[in-house]
């Protein structure tokens, strides 16, 4: 037995125990373990002598070797510690065996325990999130087909593989890396034969149709894949234009969408954006209608496409050739959009065309002589470019003399970059408006607009301001436009000599701007054209160095 005073005397012999027993030891660490305590161990009774410790019988005392033999056999006897506060255990000692863990080696194996839980941890919370990525890239490309065509590109040594028919690319780097990605054509699935499809091949290369960046590759794949769900009624000519719109509308429109801006497949195109069909008339040019009118709006599908209005609708790029497949077009508005590049010259093949607005963009090039082959142009504002070069003939009449005198009514080029003199005998009997203002023109006035001969007969509105032009001013300036000009600007250029005044009291001008000129006088006769004199002008603007009118010249220019 161990007595309290052998304890508290602080002798701290150890004792083995048997194998069940450093069992239970370990179970205890391990329970403490998690719990995150330790649980102390059981400290080694006093009162033993060396000769008790190797398991050796006391020949005085049979009673406590017969207790020792009867622990040796059975369970550890149980005694109650007087310092412990848990049970103790005192257990006869077995020859040859270790001591048991102290303190120190308990809470070793706790802090490995806890070192082995932590890293467990660890690679768990790297592991689960390398498993989803892994497990959703291969349901991604679960229909992509193993066989690919690799090319080297031009840029940095990179591979790129287009699969054509699974919707997928390939690309590798130097290194032998590779990643995939979904290509930029709108559908996955191949290209399937049906009559959508040959209509297409028709107008379109296989080269186009084969790069799956094109818009011509979208347009197909977006309307094979839906051509079942619009009924066509067996019309190719259907079929044709609502490509024709689809190919602009993928080459011009924001990128990055699901759902083209411009329409729905399920819908008559002639219900998509901007898009007006009708029956198209055979009306003649008689002087005042140049409509060949659209006599049905009620955009039905046997309709064809007459007008296309995409103004202000954030588009870019330039315009594809496909809008020569829209032959009845009328009316053409892309103003105020980002377009760059030129203009096609399969747009001067829509020969009803009569209303062309490209104004504020980024088109640049010449403008091309092949103007003359829209016989039926009403309008054309092309304003606010970066067109370069002379302004066409082509945009007169073809001759003058003949029968047929071209309907253009309004012409604006102002701000773009245009250079050369203004070309005479265009013959523009039906133009009202023009704005030519702000461009780098140089030369005179034609006088071919002047001295009666009838050539822009009815011009109402004439911007010539901030060019090159120069020279002087004949006295038949007001009998331009058979004197019916109402606005009449000719600031910021080196117009020189005296300004004629040549003005009769039917003439119907109302704003005069001469202003930075290099004018040295003005004809007296013109301050009885102004307001307060009795006649119309009522915005005049001239410089005060020849300005000598006794009221407008307190507003001059200095």
């Amino acid at each position: 037995m161990i007595s309290a005073s052998s304890i508290m005397s602080g002798d701290r012999r150890s004792i083995t125990v048997d194998s069940d027993m450093e069992e239970a030891s370990d179970g205890d660490v391990k329970n403490d373990s998690r719990g995150g305590q330790e649980k102390p161990s059981t400290a080694a009774p006093a009162g033993l002598n060396k000769s008790q410790s190797k398991g050796k019988p006391n020949q005085g005392n049979t009673k406590k070797q017969e207790q020792q033999q009867g622990a040796k056999e059975n369970y550890p006897v149980y005694q109650p510690s007087p310092i412990l506060s848990k049970p103790s255990f005192e257990a006869a000692a077995m020859p040859n065996e270790e001591a048991a863990d102290s303190p120190t080696t308990s809470k070793r194996k706790s802090h490995k325990c806890l070192w082995l839980a932590l890293l467990c941890i660890i690679l768990i919370v790297i592991a689960v999130p390398i498993a989803v990525v892994l497990t959703r890239n291969s349901r991604d490309n679960g229909n992509a087909t193993s066989s690919s065509q690799s090319a080297d590109s031009s840029k940095g040594g990179t591979e790129t593989t287009d699969n054509t028919s699974g919707g997928g690319t390939t690309s590798s780097n130097g290194d032998g890396e590779s990643s995939s990605g979904a290509t930029s054509s709108p559908t996955s699935a191949p290209l399937k034969d049906s009559p959508m499809l040959r209509v297409i091949q028709s107008v379109t290369s296989a080269e186009l149709l084969a790069d799956s960046t094109t818009p011509q590759a979208k347009a197909a794949q977006w309307l094979v894949d839906n051509e079942g769900t619009y009924d066509y009624q067996g019309s190719d000519s259907n079929r044709l234009q609502r490509y024709a719109l689809s190919v602009l509308g993928f080459a011009l429109f924001p990128v990055g969408v699901d759902v083209p801006l411009f329409g729905d497949a399920a819908d008559s195109e002639c219900e998509w954006r901007g898009v007006y069909c009708g029956t198209v008339s055979n009306a003649t040019l008689n002087g005042t209608n140049y409509w060949t009118m659209i006599a049905n709006e009620t955009n039905s599908s046997s309709g064809v496409i007459t007008e296309l209005v995409w103004a202000q609708q954030e588009l870019s790029g330039s315009i594809p050739t496909e809008i020569a497949l829209l032959s009845s077009l009328e009316y053409l508005d892309f103003g105020e959009n980002a377009l760059t590049g030129t203009i096609p010259e399969e747009i001067f093949s829509l020969s009803s065309l009569q209303r062309l607005f490209l104004q504020n963009n980024q088109l640049q090039g010449t403008l091309s002589e092949s103007f003359s082959q829209l016989g039926r142009l009403v309008t054309f504002y092309g304003g606010n470019n970066l067109f370069t070069g002379a302004i066409p003939q082509g945009l007169g009449s073809a001759a003058t003399g003949t029968a047929y005198v071209r309907p253009l009514r309004y012409l604006s080029l102002h701000r773009n970059q245009l250079v050369g003199t203004i070309p005479i005998n265009m013959n523009l009997r039906e133009l009202y408006y023009m704005d030519l203002s702000f461009n780098n023109l140089t030369g005179g006035i034609p006088l071919d607009w002047m001295e009666g001969r009838d050539t822009v007969s009815t011009l109402h509105q004439l911007y010539l301001d901030h060019n090159k032009l120069s020279g002087s001013l004949p006295t038949s300036l007001a009998s331009l436009g058979n004197g019916r000009v109402e606005q009449l600007f000719l600031s910021d250029n080196q117009f020189y000599g005296t300004f004629p005044a040549n003005y009769q009291d039917a003439d119907f001008l109302q704003q005069l701007e001469i202003q930075r000129n290099l004018f040295t006088a003005i004809d007296p006769n013109l301050c009885y054209q102004l307001v307060f004199e009795g006649g119309e002008v009522v915005n005049f603007k001239a410089d005060c160095a020849v300005c000598t009118c006794t009221y407008e010249c307190d507003q001059c220019v200095v």
